[in-house]
């Protein structure tokens, strides 16, 4: 399948591993606070869910469905109910509609323990190692009988025939030729005999600290137990709820963002997705989305 904030976020190169992986995952999973505190913003979440699906829907919507991921979603408290969630699905649209309908009262408390335990269920069901078709162009270099771990975790988790031969934070491109990897992705080698294990990458949206912080530390500290990379984005967020995002981020080859509106919300998405595929600077896709 392989494809290719209330400050300024700097964009990052488009060779940047931790960001270039996003798009690679074989599911993008939304998981969105649904406590108490973020009573009276449902609009904006709602409003930047829209977004986002409008540019996975821009980047993705024509390619076939093994070429591109899949997309879930989950709501998330300590109230009643704790999650809700949507499977993951090539129909974009329909989580959408999922969460237009499911966020729109927020109530209880932060708990993250939940979701991240659905995160699991989903690698596991989900995670595949891809479909090698001409060859891979990668980065970096791979010896061949490689298991190249596009996102997460850190260990073999049933994946790869030898733990001894898995290889992380590794990003490759299906190519039909070595020429074609020379010409479209300077810097990375041709390979031939590898294999790309896509997993999950989750957008956790939250506006304040978990109270099962020390849960959730544990589960980061333990080593193969988080399977999936988290792209944690902190709501108007106070300083220890960001540093407990910060933490996930960083022991899962993730990122973290702060955002304090909508509109340092939808950069996050034009950010991940690398919105300017054109490379012209200007903010526009000249080829109409698509990815390589």
């Amino acid at each position: 399948m392989h494809r290719s904030c209330c400050c300024s976020i700097e964009e990052p190169e488009p060779d940047e591993p931790d960001l270039w992986e996003f798009i690679n995952a074989a599911v993008v999973q939304l998981s969105l606070d649904y406590s108490g505190s973020m009573g009276g913003e449902e609009d904006t979440i709602q409003e930047w869910v829209a977004y986002f699906i409008n540019r996975m829907n821009e980047k993705f919507g024509e390619l076939p469905e093994d070429e591109k991921p899949m997309v879930g979603a989950d709501i998330w408290s300590d109230g009643t109910p704790v999650l809700i969630s949507q499977e993951p699905t090539y129909d974009y649209d329909s989580i959408l509609t999922f969460v237009l309908g499911g966020y729109t009262l927020a109530g209880g408390g932060t708990r993250y323990k939940p979701s991240m335990e659905e995160h699991m269920a989903i690698f596991n069901e989900y995670s595949v190692v891809g479909e090698l078709e001409e060859g891979y162009c990668c980065e970096p270099p791979l010896e061949e009988g490689t298991c190249c771990f596009a996102l997460l975790p850190p260990e073999n988790n049933g994946l790869c025939d030898d733990p001894d031969d898995v290889v992380v934070n590794c990003v490759c491109d299906n190519v039909d030729s070595e020429q074609d990897c020379t010409d479209n992705y300077p810097g990375r080698d041709f390979q031939s005999d590898i294999d790309v294990v896509e997993g999950v990458a989750v957008m956790f949206l939250s506006d304040g600290l978990a109270g099962d912080q020390i849960w959730v530390r544990n589960a980061v500290d333990s080593s193969g137990y988080i399977k999936s990379a988290y792209y944690t984005v902190g709501f108007d967020i106070g300083a220890a709820g960001e540093e407990l995002l910060e933490y996930m981020s960083s022991g899962t080859n993730g990122h973290y963002f702060p955002a304090s509106d909508l509109d340092t919300l939808n950069l996050i998405i034009d950010t991940l997705l690398q919105g300017d595929d054109d490379g012209d600077d200007d903010g526009d896709d000249d080829d109409g989305g698509g990815s390589g």
